[in-house]
């Protein structure tokens, strides 16, 4: 392949205007075009004139990064060389030029002979070899030729390619081919290529994670189909529709599904198929990446089967609704999510209320609206649980009470969430207002029985709860809560049948027991004296079950009707007593009275006087219900028939004296008799007479003193009369005191000593 060479005119300006128009053009054409067109005009001359188009060549010449060079291939000499491949032979550009092939072609004669060979044959396959370079370290490059340029001798372009950077992408190459298999062998995902082949499609690369997961060896997967691995047909026809798909489609394919081997599900998988370019003579290649989201679909479908069983359960909660509430920075409220149940609560569907958050506080009495509002803006703003009971009137036109309970928390974008429940609290308030009612009318009862109650719901009775009644009954304050007769009482004693009751043993403790206590009595003894008997009835409470969960015990203040009961014996016993001696006393006034009378009218009138002055007496016990009588009033009654018209002619003075109806009775007759005595014989009998009565209480002695004054001369009598013996003798030996009857000139004399009895006497010093 030689060219004869085009002479020097012929050649330059064609060379020149070549280049004058990639000049003005501003475009030189591919490299190899100016590259070709700068060596042909070397080839035509060996030291082609210098001019500014020569110039631009060489300046381009020199710019290139590749090493060129023109040989004479007869004589081997170097015509010209660019500053690159001089580089890259680590010489200069004399020793390059001086013909020596070996600038070139360090191998040796004999690779000189080859290259040139080859080059007179018109062309040269590239050859890699190390050049020295200029640092001294050998440079691999790339020689490669083909040009032969015309003239006369046969010339060749050569080409010096410095092989570093390819030999450095080569080793990035390697590297990240070994990295990537590195990755895709260890990594846990299932990743491979399937290639066409006929009708079906096999796995040409995988990584261990399929053959692991198929049960193979690595590489056991190589050439071979779904169902050579033990798929089903149906899942091999789907694979082959699913690899032609994203053929087809020419674009990635990702999709979740379900491979089963040999009948036993490999679980659930998430896949992308991405179709490759087929190589030469090769069918259509797809990669896929899968993972195994067999635990995510596992755990998804608890999720939603316990999604579906809350959403069931809160639609369905009992008189209730579940809510998810949202508050923006800005204070606007929103419901993100209420339970179907607000339909059957409300009358609204959940749809409505998401949509519009007013619909549902529309139903909410219009007085509790601001309460409902300041609640939640006060737990917004505090963080606080809202819990707060309403009154909402459904669209029915019933008003029921809900009971909102819900519990804040902040999210990263300023939103406040409230999770909370609403629940139909209506029977509970009503029961608990009967409750109440029925505690209120309790209570009063229990103020105002007058009876003491203790009850506990205590099985161990460490608390005991009573009335007013009990804690006054105990001399207790209103807010004591010990049980009584314990430690915690010291002033008071449990006594039954003069026993003192044990802790053990009282009504209380008994009923908690088990025991039914029926009026039973015990007394209160307190530590002053005083005594309060009580009526007591105990038994246990029971709850549904029949269980003991505590005791009731009441007891009614009986003192007063023991002491009545008491009085009403003693009183029969003195009745008795005084009936008897009543009518011993009548018939001794009768045997007297008609014994030495001048006539029986005489003695009719002494007998009735002397009954009216005992029936006077007993008027007088009577009125003060045979308790006692006051000494005043017994001389009164004694003296009543003489004064009647004169009531200056007795002078009665003496302090406040209590005595008993024996005294009374005694002391009434005595005063009777002396009056009469003194109405026939005495100061009585004339209009100038007078009688003083006077008495004093000294040393627990009673001394009452009779005196008459301006009466008749007195004359003493010969012998002594019933009433001289009814007074000397019978007044002495009832009352065990002393009776001195004087008869002096001035008018009769009668003093009294009658003993008192000790709290007979403490009053009578009191009243002096």
């Amino acid at each position: 392949m030689h060219a004869t060479p085009a002479s020097d005119d012929a050649l330059a300006p064609d060379l020149r205007r070549f280049i004058a128009e990639r000049v003005a053009s501003g475009a030189y054409g591919s490299p190899d075009e100016v590259l070709r067109a700068a060596f042909q005009a070397l080839a035509a001359q060996e030291k082609p004139p210098r001019n500014p188009a020569d110039e631009i060549l060489d300046g381009i010449l020199q710019s290139r990064t590749t090493g060129f060079a023109v040989l004479d291939l007869t004589s081997g000499r170097t015509l010209a060389v660019n500053d690159y491949a001089l580089a890259l032979a680590g010489v200069s550009r004399e020793a390059f030029e001086r013909g020596d092939w070996t600038g070139i072609a360090p191998g040796g004669e004999s690779n000189r002979d080859a290259v040139a060979q080859l080059l007179a044959r018109g062309w040269c396959d590239p050859y890699d070899t190390d050049w020295p370079g200029s640092q001294g370290r050998p440079i691999p490059v790339r020689i490669s030729s083909g040009t032969l340029l015309p003239g006369d001798p046969p010339r060749a372009v050569v080409q010096i390619e410095d092989l570093r950077p390819h030999h450095l992408l080569n080793e990035a190459l390697e590297e990240s081919r070994l990295l990537f298999q590195s990755l895709f062998e260890a990594a846990p995902l299932h990743a491979g290529v399937v290639e066409e082949r006929g009708e079906d499609f096999v796995y040409v690369v995988t990584n261990r994670a399929i053959a692991e997961r198929l049960g193979l060896a690595e590489g056991g997967l190589d050439g071979r189909s779904l169902v050579d691995l033990g798929f089903t047909q149906a899942q091999s026809d789907a694979w082959r529709d699913l690899m032609r798909r994203c053929h087809a489609d020419g674009r990635p394919l990702t999709l979740e599904f379900e491979l089963a081997q040999n009948g036993r599900s490999l679980g659930w998988f998430h896949g992308t198929f991405t179709p490759l370019p087929p190589g030469p003579s090769r069918g259509a290649r797809t990669s896929f990446v899968a993972t195994e989201v067999t635990e995510q679909k596992q755990m998804m479908q608890a999720l939603r089967e316990s999604e579906a069983r809350l959403r069931s359960l809160t639609d369905n909660l009992p008189n209730g609704l579940v809510y998810q509430l949202e508050r923006d920075p800005d204070g606007a409220l929103r419901f993100t999510y209420i339970s179907g149940a607000v339909e059957r609560l409300h009358g609204l569907t959940a749809e409505a209320v998401l949509a519009d958050f007013e619909l549902l506080d529309s139903q909410v009495l219009e007085e509790f609206r601001p309460v409902l509002e300041a609640a939640r803006r006060h737990g917004a703003e505090n963080g606080l649980t809202l819990d707060i009971e309403i009154p909402m009137r459904a669209p029915s036109g019933e008003v029921r009470w809900f009971r909102r309970t819900s519990a804040p928390r902040m999210q990263e974008n300023g939103v406040q969430v409230w999770d909370g429940v609403e629940i139909d609290v209506t029977e509970r308030r009503r029961a608990a207002e009967a409750a109440r009612d029925r505690s209120h009318e309790l209570e009063t009862v229990l103020a105002t029985v007058p009876a003491a109650v203790w009850f506990t719901h205590d099985r161990d009775v460490r608390h005991v709860v009573r009335n007013r009644y009990a804690m006054h009954l105990m001399g207790l304050d209103p807010e004591a809560t010990q049980s009584f007769g314990s430690a915690g009482i010291p002033h008071i004693r449990l006594m039954r049948d003069g026993e003192a009751v044990t802790a053990r043993d009282m009504p209380l403790q008994r009923a908690v027991r088990g025991e039914r206590l029926h009026e039973e009595e015990y007394a209160f003894v307190f530590a002053d004296g005083r005594v309060h008997t009580l009526l007591s009835s105990a038994a246990p409470l029971q709850d549904e079950a029949g269980h003991i969960v505590g005791a009731v015990s009441v007891g009614l203040d009986i003192t007063e009707r023991k002491r009545a009961e008491e009085q009403r014996m003693l009183l029969i016993h003195e009745l008795n007593h005084r009936v008897k001696n009543t009518l011993a006393t009548v018939q001794a006034i009768a045997v007297q009275s008609l014994r030495g009378s001048e006539s029986p009218q005489a003695a009719r009138d002494t007998f009735t006087a002397r009954l009216m002055a005992l029936a006077a007496a007993h008027d007088v016990l009577t009125r003060e219900s045979w308790e006692g009588a006051d000494l005043v009033d017994v001389v009164a009654g004694a003296v009543a028939p003489h004064r009647a018209e004169d009531a200056d002619r007795f002078e009665v003075a003496g302090p406040a004296v209590r005595l008993t109806p024996s005294m009374a009775l005694s002391i009434a007759m005595a005063l009777h008799e002396l009056a009469t005595n003194a109405a026939k014989y005495g100061a009585l009998s004339s209009e100038g007479g007078r009688v003083v009565i006077a008495w004093a209480v000294s040393d627990a002695t009673l001394r009452l003193e009779w005196r008459e004054h301006g009466g008749p001369p007195v004359v003493v009598p010969t012998r002594k009369g019933f009433g001289t013996r009814l007074i000397e003798r019978g007044l002495a030996a009832e009352l065990g005191g002393e009776v001195r009857l004087a008869y002096e000139p001035a008018g009769v004399a009668c003093l009294m000593s009658v003993p008192l009895r000790p709290a007979e006497a403490e009053g009578d010093a009191a009243a002096a």
